[in-house]
């Protein structure tokens, strides 16, 4: 168990999020970071997507930043949850992901490598 008991995931005031409430809706991880230009140009349209589907779709954002200030400022406003930036879980899920993958919703499938974005599946 990587939690240890603890809560992991935030919502973007800082508040802790029970990983139960996810049950039943689709989980995209996402792997971003405020100093990679794709995906300042990427996440906006992200969370727009997210929140036209947010009865069935929770994004959860994993910083690849290297700070949590930085991680901070680049989600305001864009309605992830996040994994708590000073949490081995956050760690060890970049350690773990090594590409990004989508699932576009014509059923084809973009496979693509990144060094920024460690890893992702979605449902667009």
């Amino acid at each position: 168990d990587l939690t240890n008991g603890c809560h992991v995931l935030e919502d973007e005031t800082g508040a802790p999020v029970d990983i139960a409430s996810l049950r039943g809706k689709l989980v995209a991880l996402y792997f971003s970071a405020s100093w990679c230009p794709p995906c300042r140009s990427f996440s906006p349209q992200l969370a727009q997507f997210a929140q036209r589907h947010a009865s069935d779709l929770v994004v959860v954002f994993v910083s690849c930043d290297h700070s949590q200030m930085s991680m901070e400022t680049f989600v305001k406003g864009k309605g992830f949850l996040r994994v708590r930036f000073d949490t081995t879980v956050r760690q060890a899920l970049m350690a773990a992901y090594k590409e990004v993958q989508f699932i576009c919703k014509d059923a084809d499938y973009i496979h693509a490598y990144s060094d920024y974005a460690r890893g992702a599946a979605f449902l667009l």
